[in-house]
Order: C-alpha cells, then structure tokens, then sequence
C-alpha cells in the first residue's frame, strides 16, 4: 500500500518541474528581449556617432554659400518645405551636400523637408542664395565636379534600376506600421524578411526614430524588443 507521504512527496516533485520548465523559459525569452535591445543599443551609438561626425565637419567647414548681399531683399521670403525638398532633388544633391550648402547638418535638413521643424532667420538668407542656384553652379561651390558628383545616399532596403521596389525602406515601413497600428521589433523584421528586404530593418527603423518619424517604446510582458508606432 502506497503511503500518503510518497504521493505527496512524488505531487511536489512533479509541481517543482512544472515551475522550473515555466522559469527556464521566461528567463529564455528574457535573455533574447536583452540581446535585442543590445543589438538596437549598438544600431543607434553607431548612428549618434556618424551625425556627430557629420555635424563636426559642417561646423569646422561653414557654409560654403556667403548668405551675403547676393541674397537680396528678404521682406519677401517664404519657406515651404516641399518646395525646399524638391528643389534639393532637382539639383540632384544629398542632404549632406545640401547641408553644406547652408552651413546645417544632414539631420536639420531632413527635419526642415518633413515640416517638423522651420529654419531660423538666420538661414533665411542661405537658403534663399540656394534656391537661385542652378546644378552646375552648386556642385562648383562644392568642388565637385558634374560627372563625379555625389548622388543623393541610398537608404538601406531601396534598389535602383532592374528588380526595384515599389517603396523605399521609409515608406514601406511607414505602410507596414499604418496597417497594422504598432508593431513589435519581431513583427516588423519577420514581414521585412518575407517582403525579401534584407535580415532586418533595425537600421531604417533607428534613423526613422531619430527623424521623429516613429514612435518606440520599450515592450513589456512576453513580448520582445521594442513596439513601434505612427
């Protein structure tokens, strides 16, 4: 005959493996969410590095336009920001370039085109010096020649030519978090991967939180990562 004590002994054995199992899992899930938010963690000290050496340059160089008497009267300015993005494009000139230009960062550039910030006086006189240059005569004030020019960088995920996507990197992503109103780090890279983009999109997605054009947040609970949002 079975003793009461044995079954009760051999009941807390078996509930103590439960226990131990759920644990060894949470604290696998756990280390994952940590090598992700590593991963993320090193994505964005090597871009705040890369911006400060870029702002770095733009300060010790200066604006390479003399925002001078060639400006003219300025009673009449006015900035619009799809106006200021278009006319970058048709000189066919990256936002680092055009930065030079102005004596701004490559980042106050791309806020000033997105309408989440607007240029102080003090660039109003830069900018419309810019906006009566032609292609040939900015790339000369850059140094540069009209067959070696520097074309506008490509964001990571956008081919060109043959084979293109429909979307750039930015839009696509932008699409993805419209639909689906947030998204966990997992979520996105799975339907980045599907959509044949790459392995991640860890890269857009930090220059897009730096640009302010997405939220992120830390996730909680037993999801991993970060959760993105408009």
């Amino acid at each position: 005959m079975v003793s009461f004590g044995a079954v009760f002994n051999d009941q807390i054995r078996r509930v103590a493996r439960r226990e131990l199992r759920d644990l060894k899992r949470l604290v696998a899930q756990q280390r994952r969410a940590i090598a992700a938010i590593k991963r993320e963690g090193r994505s964005l000290v090597r871009q705040v590095k890369s911006l400060e050496k870029s702002l770095a340059s733009v300060r010790n160089s200066g604006p390479v336009v003399a925002a001078s008497a060639e400006t003219g009267d300025l009673k009449g300015f006015r900035f619009r920001a799809d106006g200021f993005k278009s006319h970058r494009l048709k000189l066919g000139l990256s936002a680092a370039d055009y930065g030079k230009l102005l004596g701004v960062s490559e980042l106050s550039v791309y806020k000033w085109e997105s309408g989440k910030a607007r240029p102080r006086k003090g660039y109003h006189a830069a900018i419309a010096t810019v906006r009566g240059l032609g292609k040939r005569e900015a790339l000369a004030r850059l140094g540069v020649g009209p067959k070696s020019a520097a074309k506008p960088a490509k964001q990571k995920g956008v081919r060109r030519g043959r084979g293109a996507y429909a979307q750039t990197a930015v839009e696509w992503i932008t699409a993805f978090l419209k639909s689906h109103s947030k998204a966990t780090t997992a979520q996105i890279n799975e339907a980045w991967k599907k959509a044949g983009r790459g392995k991640t999109a860890d890269t857009t997605l930090g220059v897009m939180v730096q640009r302010g054009d997405v939220k992120r947040k830390a996730a909680t609970g037993d999801q991993r990562g970060s959760i993105y949002s408009l």
